[in-house]
């Protein structure tokens, strides 16, 4: 059993850092991007491999004087790799959505630029009317700008 779990340390140190590397550069690819959904399908196969190594643990045996306890955790290793599989068919079926509806993604991307540009341009509009004087209204006290000439409420000549 020893020699067991000295290739489970090997095999969770791999898992680790093929996780580790692929994470930091899923963020660097573009949203819709075949390499993130490359690197997002290696990522669920790393997992998959982890359980299924994991689960060789599944039968504990602790003996402690008379009393022998066997814990069998099977079933729940045999739920966690069906649940694996699903996500490794999530990321291939992405994978392949990525490939074959490219121009589609390109246009949703597109369309998020121009939208953050325009948002940009309004904010800058609004600090530069912010910057304007302002003044009170003589009549109504309402606080106008100066480019106004006339109160809005009172229509007074600011």
């Amino acid at each position: 059993m020893e020699s067991l779990y000295d290739i489970l340390v090997y095999v969770f140190v791999f898992v680790g850092l093929t996780v580790t590397i692929c994470s930091y550069f899923i963020n660097r690819f573009q949203k819709y991007s075949t390499q993130r959904g490359i690197l997002m399908f290696t990522i669920s196969i790393v997992y998959l491999i982890n359980i299924i190594f994991s689960s060789q643990m599944s039968t504990i045996l602790i003996k402690k004087a008379n009393i022998q306890l066997v814990v069998n955790s099977f079933g729940v290793f045999v739920l966690l790799i069906v649940v694996s599989l699903l996500y490794v068919s999530k990321a291939l079926f992405d994978l392949i959505d990525f490939k074959i509806n490219k121009t589609q993604y390109d246009r949703i991307l597109r369309k998020e630029q121009t939208t953050k540009v325009k948002q940009e341009k309004l904010k800058a509009k609004l600090k530069e009317e912010s910057k304007e004087e302002l003044a009170e209204c003589p009549q109504c006290n309402y606080t106008c700008r100066v480019s106004w000439k006339k109160c809005p409420i009172c229509e007074a000549k600011i």
